[in-house]
């Protein structure tokens, strides 16, 4: 997360939800971070960094859970316990995390990073007037820019015959097909 995401991440999470916003008190904050992964990542440094710069200190006035998960089949249930747990607020990295979250709550403020389109995820009616309890910092990485990447990476290497494309084929996030039929097409690819 460079510099520039995370102050934008964390001024997201001050706007929306007002609790954290509030003046220093001895009330502790719960923020539970929904996302795949290491949770020591550099990506999160930020999110500590800047809600530290805030006055927010882990172990003081927050608690900041940030569980190791591995797919995304262990998002459902710890998204279901951060609702029960009544947290001030989601952090989501990741589309499909934040598919997942607004799918377990409509009450608790949902903070994205890292989204591809979450207007065509149906995250959000417009990035510019997010809706309901979601908003966050989106990456527009739509079909035509990963064409435009695999054009980039044709020319840096002209000899690449054999390329394998991941995604999430299980339908979770529509972006990941739409992109690789995009390539497919653009590439005629098997």
């Amino acid at each position: 997360m460079t510099m520039k995401t995370s102050t934008l991440l964390v001024t997201t999470l001050f706007l929306v939800c007002p609790r954290l916003a509030e003046a220093q008190s001895t009330k502790t904050r719960y923020v539970g971070v929904l996302m795949i992964g290491d949770p020591t990542q550099p990506m999160l440094k930020g999110l500590r960094d800047g809600l530290k710069d805030s006055g927010y200190i882990e172990g003081k006035n927050l608690i900041l859970e940030i569980p190791a998960k591995e797919t995304f089949d262990e998002l459902r249930p710890l998204a279901k316990s951060y609702k029960e747990k009544k947290l001030d607020v989601i952090v989501t990295i990741g589309g499909t995390a934040t598919a997942i979250a607004k799918e377990a709550t409509r009450e608790i403020p949902i903070v994205f990073v890292s989204v591809n389109d979450p207007v065509q995820l149906g995250l959000v009616k417009l990035l510019a007037r997010p809706d309901a309890n979601v908003t966050g910092v989106a990456v527009h990485a739509d079909a035509e820019m990963q064409g435009k990447r695999l054009e980039i990476l044709k020319e840096a290497a002209p000899t690449l015959r054999r390329l394998a494309v991941l995604y999430n084929a299980r339908g979770e996030n529509p972006n990941h097909a739409k992109n690789l039929a995009f390539i497919r097409k653009l590439y005629t690819i098997a």
